[in-house]
């Protein structure tokens, strides 16, 4: 883009979002001509800067994803009621190097209501984890956690003991996933071969019949 060009920009928002900030040679200004929609704001601009989304106080909850060796866990922070919290969560569960290893689990952890920046701890016996709760870059991932077994781990949140285990959806694919494992392909082919002796013995006794 040239100095001289106008262009219209979308920048991504969540729930709650009402102000957006740009970047300017004496610090950051609100841009009155901003509009908002459900997912984004939308901006005109003629010159390079960065933005940044703020909004009024917006309920936050708090998931549960837990490795599936037990070796460690983590929360993602997002909003509730947000379609682009719930977009981009979407992206972190089917990227190998973010989510995809960890299984999910349940109960979510409802957090009440957080303004731009504030601050929100999640404590762990021997350790605290400050996270700095910012509206433009949600939803927001932990540092890794210590998970107490393959099943659960639990967690302190704004003062709310808290234990998240698997799912029970989950659970029962990890199962039949060890006992399919477990089986191998010479089971397997033990079987077929069960069937296809009762399949030929239910053959003779009809042409018997």
């Amino acid at each position: 883009m040239k100095m001289s060009d106008i262009c219209q920009v979308q920048v991504p928002t969540c729930a709650g979002a009402e102000t957006l900030w740009r970047s300017s040679t004496t610090g950051w200004e609100q841009v009155e001509t901003a509009t908002f929609e459900e997912t984004r704001a939308t901006v005109t601009v003629d010159h390079f800067c960065e933005f940044v989304v703020t909004g009024k106080p917006h309920p936050l909850k708090g998931l549960g994803f837990l490795h599936a060796q037990g070796e460690n866990a983590q929360v993602i922070i997002m909003h509730t009621g947000c379609e682009s919290c719930e977009r981009s969560l979407e992206v972190l569960c089917s990227d190998p190097d973010s989510l995809q290893p960890l299984r999910r689990c349940s109960p979510n952890l409802q957090l009440g209501t957080f303004r731009h920046d504030e601050d929100l701890e999640i404590k762990q016996p021997g350790r605290t984890s400050k996270m700095k709760i910012r509206f433009h870059r949600m939803p927001l991932m932990s540092p890794e956690l210590d998970a107490q077994s393959r099943q659960h781990f639990d967690v302190e949140i704004e003062d709310k003991n808290h234990c998240f285990k698997i799912r029970s959806e989950e659970a029962t694919a990890a199962t039949a996933a060890t006992a399919s494992r477990s089986v191998g392909p010479h089971a397997a082919g033990s079987a077929q071969a069960l069937l296809g002796r009762v399949l030929f013995c239910r053959t003779m006794l009809a042409q018997h019949d």
